[in-house]
């Protein structure tokens, strides 16, 4: 009887150290927490846009695409290397009125992968 309880209880710590660690896992993806500007403004046009994540980004396996009406435009992605953590997306030429779309994709320094799209207006 003490074995198959033995056994149970090493069943539920595994469970859990299971649940545990999965959880922390999810934590570790970069997610975007902001941009400048946010999706959905409308703004003058901007010389960048700016992407904040919560966590460092791995420069190698991140960026951003700038387009314009659904055309791709020329931009240029990097890495701010102070604390890594933010995108900067310099258009190639100056934006003007018009609806744009940054899809972005990031790698986290744990190596899981995120992306999303960040959509705005010049007006």
């Amino acid at each position: 009887m003490t074995y198959v309880l033995s056994l149970r209880r090493i069943a539920a710590l595994t469970a859990f150290a299971v649940l545990l660690s999965s959880a922390g896992v999810a934590a570790g993806h970069a997610h975007l927490i902001s941009s400048d500007p946010a999706t959905g403004a409308t703004v003058a046009a901007p010389k960048a846009v700016t992407l904040n994540f919560s966590e460092k980004l791995e420069k190698k396996f991140s960026g951003a695409d700038l387009t314009k009406d659904g055309a791709p435009l020329s931009s240029h992605s990097e890495l701010e290397p102070k604390g890594g953590k933010t995108l900067v997306v310099s258009p190639g030429a100056p934006l003007s009125a018009g609806a744009y779309t940054v899809s972005w994709h990031a790698v986290s320094v744990d190596g899981h992968r995120t992306k999303g799209e960040v959509a705005f207006t010049v007006r």
